[in-house]
């Protein structure tokens, strides 16, 4: 079972500047998102997600639009109250439907 963030990483986020990398950390703790199962949405590996979230990496050009549609289809259904998923099966199963949204 993917683990959820670390209190390290969570309190660190709030930290620093905002940049899309700790919009998508901070979404992802809100809906309860673990990072692999994001990595999958987002066609990148688990440790590229993280190094988003810690700032240690810009998000390059082609990939900050994926990650601009990701944030407002979460940001819209947790506004409409489909996020955050109840468990870790219907968060996965969310996020590999989201895939086909942000086509």
């Amino acid at each position: 079972m993917p683990r959820t963030f670390s209190e390290e990483l969570i309190r660190g986020l709030y930290k620093q500047p905002e940049t899309l990398g700790t919009r998508l950390g901070k979404i992802c703790i809100k809906a309860n998102f673990p990072a692999h199962y994001v990595a999958g949405a987002l066609n990148v590996s688990r440790m590229t997600v993280h190094a988003w979230l810690r700032g240690r990496v810009t998000i390059r050009k082609n990939n900050a639009a994926v990650v601009e549609k990701f944030l407002n289809i979460v940001e819209e259904d947790i506004k409409a109250g489909v996020c955050p998923a109840v468990n870790r099966a219907a968060t996965k199963k969310y996020l590999e439907e989201i895939v086909s949204r942000m086509n």
